[in-house]
């Protein structure tokens, strides 16, 4: 009876173990381990263990944020853009870009003002929350005809977004031709 409950033991401890533990290892979602391969004729396993390299870590890139709203405008009022610009001209010394921020609280978010493609300016801003709202202005000269461009540039000085805007000449005021001399009639 002895040898009956020994043989029972070990073919318990050969078989059921094995599955026990790879049940227990999906469960916990460890790696089951193989056994070495028993008995039979053949070459022995290779141990290869030296050729295996580890692949490089990549961490996990952090949400970077984004913006809700980059926009030109003449002016802030309760900060808010006062209205939207298309194109300047050299009547207008002063122009601003507003920036909507959304989801980069604690990062330091850059305005880089270009003109003509080469950096004219950059305005850093920290961001103090999930929506923020930050603006910067530029006075442009009246030689600075051409192409403004503000790129909005987040911690990891990766450009989020841009928008371009045309700085053109003033029309000049229409001169009177001599003919066209107004006389002004008063009524009596």
């Amino acid at each position: 009876m002895k040898t009956l409950i020994k043989i029972s033991a070990v073919w318990l401890a050969l078989v059921i173990a094995p599955v026990y533990a790879q049940t227990v290892a999906q469960e916990t979602g460890a790696q089951p381990q193989v056994p070495p391969p028993t008995g039979g004729h053949g070459e022995p396993p290779i141990d290869n263990s030296e050729d295996v390299v580890d692949a490089p870590q990549v961490p996990e890139e952090k949400v970077e944020g984004s913006v809700t709203r980059a926009i030109f405008t003449s002016g802030i009022q309760d900060r808010e853009p006062m209205d939207q610009l298309t194109e300047v001209t050299s009547a207008i010394d002063k122009v601003y870009f507003f920036t909507e921020l959304k989801d980069l609280d604690g990062q330091t978010v850059k305005h880089r003002w270009l003109y003509n493609g080469q950096v004219a300016a950059e305005v850093s801003f920290p961001v103090g929350g999930a929506r923020w709202r930050v603006w910067s202005s530029k006075v442009l000269q009246p030689d600075q005809l051409g192409t403004w461009t503000v790129e909005v540039v987040n911690g990891a000085n990766r450009v989020l977004t841009s928008s371009t805007i045309e700085n053109k000449a003033a029309a000049a005021p229409p001169v009177p031709v001599a003919s066209e001399t107004q006389t002004g009639v008063a009524a009596e």
